[in-house]
């Protein structure tokens, strides 16, 4: 049960640090994006952990997997656009519109 309750809070530990990762550096949009691939990370931990201990079905993780690795995908293409439009990833070279 110690190893229960320290998975646990070494997964919610790793989801806030991602979030302050994210909230507290905002320079580079790379940065961001493998910080938001941080807290996907835990999360899928998360679930996996809730899932094994109530004795659930795994098959959703391979789905939230997928979504994750498209999200993933979707930003390093968006970075790189970024990178070709405007010769830098810096988050204040580019404006929203």
């Amino acid at each position: 049960m110690d190893l229960l309750l320290f998975l646990i809070h070494l997964v919610v530990f790793m989801f806030f640090m991602g979030l302050l990762v994210f909230c507290f550096n905002m320079k580079h949009l790379l940065i961001i994006l493998m910080s938001l691939e941080f807290m996907v990370l835990s999360l899928f931990f998360m679930m996996f952990i809730y899932l094994m201990l109530n004795s659930l079905e795994t098959f959703i993780l391979l789905y939230f997997l997928i979504m994750s690795v498209s999200e993933c995908v979707l930003g390093f293409i968006f970075n790189s656009w970024i990178v070709r439009v405007n010769g830098s990833e810096s988050v204040k070279s580019f404006s929203v519109i």
